[in-house]
């Protein structure tokens, strides 16, 4: 009876702490939940964010059967924003969302919050049906809950949330069904795979360790039933190909989009390989930074010792068998996605859930061996959770790092232009805008706009002849200004409605200058705006206190 009670307690413990740790994994994914789309990467934000608007005002079918439009189409391309992609499952969520609570930045990003949380949960049921074991599993969910990646783009309105929640259902439920092979988990398993490819073909990548781990005696009956036809013994596997259709499917529709819109997308390609650019200093140079802002160095190399003790200790047992084919399937999917990898960070979401398996097991593994050394039994558990969970906090200080250098970089006074355009404009005005980092601006704006960083003069007539009224040149645009052309023709054809400064020490910066077409200026106007319409202030928040950013706009 007491043995009972102990191992009952010892489960109580475990789910006590998995509640604790997902309501940590909340603590530092709504961060920021409802702040202006100023931040990294608020470009991919505003993508599906001005997706999930159009969905929301114009309807689901309006150029097509989910046809996705962002706000930012080229001059030569379908004026509506039309345009090829993968299946627009975040913008179709977060237009759900937007009816529900209305077009909020909070409504928004709530869709890959919980997507986040969820993610914290299934690690460790995950972890715990692969390896059997508690420890594990509870520090991969709490790997999971501070991981630097999962906390700063589970608050980004970006497709590989999603796609990550549907991929670890599909294992999760594969778990499940390559031990009964019952056709509802089975069906369960194809399905969440399938969505987890439409949203994000990159995501195939659990797919390797999948049919690597299927039992040898499935392929023998279907090998079998194949050979002698027996459709009913091929009927669930059939079934389970048949699930996995709209992929190619939405594919070839994608392809469809793009010729009629004529905008291709490098989301709506399965792979960007460039073998010649792995073997860049550059491509090193970025992916290392990227590792280092994802799992934190530390981790990685946590991870690279957990690889190495996956493959040496108990290669017989599925975990480490399903572990080692994610490793192994890694090598392939790397290859194919060169080109992406080099990027950005967040293409690294469908291997990061297998670096934290890694660092998890390496630290259990080193922390069960030195708890051995302390006692037995209670004490030695004791001291091993108690040093587990060390561990975690330590690690905890570079993940909070990593998280903060990105939540900090921020390209202020976006939403301030933004909200000035669309207090002063019409739905039909469009904007040229400095690409770059600047799409921020048209989700504040609410109206489209094209992105040129160095606009000509006949780049702005061709923008004119669409509706162009607004021009926000914000600083890698300010280089227009260099330009005798084009600066010629803005200061004889428009006027300065708003100016954005920093101060750098006892120096104001220039951050942005937000013109309208009609009117003129000269330098001199241009340096007297300031004092002639005053200063206002706005606070941005950043990991280390606060910054007052200066503006100044026409009445």
């Amino acid at each position: 009876m007491a043995e009972k009670t102990k191992k009952f307690d010892k489960k109580y413990v475990i789910y006590i702490a998995l509640v604790l740790l997902i309501l940590v994994g909340a603590y530092f994914r709504f961060y920021h939940a409802d702040y202006p789309a100023v931040g990294y990467h608020n470009w991919k934000e505003t993508h599906y964010l001005t997706e999930a608007r159009n969905f929301n005002q114009d309807g689901f079918f309006a150029n097509g059967f989910f046809a996705p439009e962002w706000d930012y189409p080229a001059l030569n391309t379908n004026q509506a924003g039309l345009h090829g992609d993968t299946f627009p499952m975040i913008s179709v969520l977060t237009a759900v969302s937007f009816k529900i609570f209305g077009e909020t930045l909070l409504a928004a990003r709530m869709i890959g919050i919980l997507c986040g949380l969820a993610a914290i949960y299934l690690m460790f049921q995950i972890c715990k049906k692969m390896f059997k074991r508690d420890d594990i599993a509870i520090v991969a969910a709490a790997l999971t809950a501070i991981s630097p990646l999962f906390v700063f783009f589970s608050r980004n309105v970006q497709l590989v949330n999603p796609a990550l929640l549907f991929m670890l259902l599909s294992w999760y439920f594969f778990l499940d069904w390559r031990e009964s092979l019952a056709l509802k988990k089975g069906i369960l398993t194809a399905l969440f795979l399938m969505l987890s490819l439409l949203t994000k073909y990159s995501f195939f990548l659990i797919a390797i360790p999948m049919l690597a781990t299927i039992p040898k005696k499935v392929w023998k009956e279907v090998g079998g039933a194949a050979k002698k036809f027996n459709l009913k013994k091929l009927k669930p596997y059939l079934i389970y190909g048949a699930l996995m259709l709209p992929v190619p499917a939405w594919y070839a529709y994608a392809k469809v989009l793009e010729a009629k819109s004529g905008m291709t997308t490098v989301s709506s390609s399965i792979f960007t390989a460039d073998m010649a650019g792995i073997l860049s200093s550059s491509w090193w140079t970025a992916v290392k930074g990227y590792v280092a802002d994802n799992y934190t160095m530390i981790g990685f190399i946590i991870a690279i010792v957990g690889l190495l003790l996956v493959y040496f200790m108990k290669k017989d047992s599925f975990g480490n068998k399903f572990t080692l084919w994610y490793a192994a399937g890694s090598v392939p999917w790397i290859l194919m996605m060169v080109g992406q990898l080099g990027g950005h960070s967040y293409h690294q979401y469908p291997i990061a859930p297998l670096i934290i398996i890694l660092m998890s097991y390496a630290l259990v593994a080193v922390v069960t061996n030195i708890a051995g050394m302390v006692g037995k039994g209670v004490t030695r558990d004791y001291a091993k959770y108690g040093l587990l969970l060390l561990a975690v906090i330590l690690l905890l200080i570079p993940s909070v790092s990593a998280a903060s250098r990105q939540f900090d970089v921020q390209f202020l006074g976006l939403d301030i232009a933004g909200e000035y355009i669309k207090d002063h404009s019409s739905p039909e005005d469009r904007i040229i805008f400095s690409r770059g980092q600047s799409f921020g601006v048209l989700w504040h704006a609410d109206r489209k706009g094209y992105g040129i960083p160095l606009p000509e003069a006949d780049q702005i007539m061709a923008g004119e002849a669409q509706g162009v009224k607004w021009i926000l040149l914000y600083q890698w645009g300010l280089g227009t200004f260099q330009n005798p052309g084009s600066a010629g023709y803005l200061q004889e054809n428009y006027a300065p409605v708003q100016m954005g400064f920093m101060s750098n020490g006892e120096q104001t910066q220039l951050v942005y200058i937000l013109l309208k077409k009609g009117g003129s200026f000269t330098q001199e106007s241009l340096q007297a705006f300031p004092n002639e319409h005053g200063v206002d202030t706005k606070i941005y928040e950043f990991s280390k206190g606060y910054i007052e950013f200066a503006y100044s706009s026409a009445d």
